[in-house]
């Protein structure tokens, strides 16, 4: 077997500004194995994270990107997921971010220009000028003035994810990128940045915990017409943000039965986007249509762009992986595999006697969730006539039936949540 590997500027998925700013492996293998796996996934121990060389950021899902990404057998992607089972793998929104002028991790590339708002405590940054205009502009009421021409500060950058609404930008400290000499630091300096390091610590970790839980008081540029009428702020006020994200995350590598359910709904969804051409013109107008009265002029078809319906699968899977997994903590109250994933350490923490003394302090909002992370997730969904039988219907069939009963099963229950 021959592996060869060059460099180039570039990847496939970067963003203009990091086509020009990265440098990515690019790999001529003719099979990627877990005997050179290495050499293209890196564990990084200190963030908790699976990274891509090629494509230098963060792997959510190992088995999808090697499948997607770099063509790699299913044998071979069943190996390389049980090497690196035995590493902790943190959800993107959990992911430590470095300390602020850090040197550049160098398994994600070359440092990007980006913006850091400059308003104390902030922290806000974005790759996107407009974007940081805009932020500073409604979050801080700034206007471009000519003692003010722009809030921010240009800083070099890098993220461990670049889509999915996962990007969090990191400020790395790249002399060179600017062509700076670096300086040399004297003891009083070092303490100084010593101490302005641990303030940020404090600050962004005060700043998660904020985040972490919704507050029924949005702000008002937050409160758009269709963000009131869905009621999504009552809904999830003073619940944990971060736990509800957990429970409705995609399959983990060891959730076997989860990763069967996530391939029915493809199955369910392709059988009966493929059964629209069976129907008569009137019914697909009439599925179509927004109104009940009003017939859509177009009929309903299938999609024309492949990736629309994998992302549309992509929010179904997510919801069903939601109710499941509170199905499989009723099926298994002590917590399994399948269970819903607890958090590393978290529940410990939670159950300890400092939590207990200080529980009914605001901070620690979120009815249901202490001790357990699946309690805001309970409270919130509210099952309606035979959903949860036909929910535990599907949980059985997963592990006993085929699939062609397991698809029956998911149209059946997904159809009670539609009609």
């Amino acid at each position: 077997m021959n592996i060869n590997w060059d460099t180039r500027t570039g990847t496939q998925h970067a963003t203009p500004a990091a086509e020009r700013a990265t440098t990515a492996i690019t790999t001529r293998v003719s099979r990627i194995t877990v005997e050179n796996i290495d050499k293209l996934l890196q564990y990084e121990s200190n963030y908790k994270v699976v990274v891509c060389k090629q494509h230098l950021q963060a792997v959510q899902n190992i088995d999808r990107h090697l499948e997607k990404h770099h063509s790699v057998a299913a044998k071979d992607r069943r190996a390389i997921v049980n090497k690196y089972a035995q590493y902790t793998v943190l959800e993107p929104p959990r992911v430590p971010l470095p300390a602020p002028l850090e040197p550049p991790l160098e398994v994600l590339g070359k440092p990007i220009d980006g913006f850091l708002c400059e308003e104390e405590e902030c922290g806000f940054i974005s790759i996107n000028r407009s974007v940081i205009a805009q932020h500073c502009n409604k979050v801080h009421n700034w206007q471009s003035t000519k003692r003010d021409r722009a809030h921010w500060s240009k800083v070099k950058v890098q993220t461990f994810f670049r889509t999915g609404g996962f990007q969090r930008y990191f400020v790395v400290h790249a002399p060179e990128e600017n062509g700076l000499v670096e300086p040399s630091l004297t003891k009083e300096d070092e303490a100084e940045a010593a101490a302005i390091k641990r303030e940020w610590r404090e600050i962004r970790e005060k700043h998660k915990k904020m985040l972490e839980l919704a507050d029924e008081k949005v702000a008002k540029t937050d409160r758009t017409g269709w963000f009131n009428r869905t009621g999504w702020p009552e809904h999830l006020a003073r619940r944990n943000l971060k736990r509800l994200a957990h429970a409705s995350r995609l399959p983990d590598w060891d959730e076997r039965l989860l990763q069967q359910a996530a391939k029915v709904v493809d199955l369910a969804i392709e059988s009966s986007v493929a059964g629209l051409s069976t129907l008569a013109l009137e019914t697909r107008r009439w599925l179509k249509s927004a109104k009940r009265e009003e017939i859509d002029v177009r009929p309903m078809a299938r999609l024309q762009n492949p990736e629309s319906q994998n992302r549309y699968a992509g929010y179904i899977k997510r919801f069903v992986c939601y109710f499941l997994r509170l199905v499989a903590a009723d099926e298994e109250p002590e917590g399994d595999e399948e269970g819903g994933g607890d958090y590393e350490g978290e529940d410990e923490e939670d159950g300890s006697e400092e939590e207990e003394e200080d529980g009914n302090r605001e901070d620690d909002a979120g009815d249901g969730a202490e001790g357990d992370p699946l309690g805001d997730a309970r409270k919130l969904f509210i099952w309606q006539g035979e959903q949860k039988e036909l929910a535990k219907e599907l949980w059985r069939s997963l592990e006993l039936d085929g699939e062609e009963t397991q698809v029956e099963n998911m149209l059946k229950l997904l159809g009670s949540f539609i009609f």
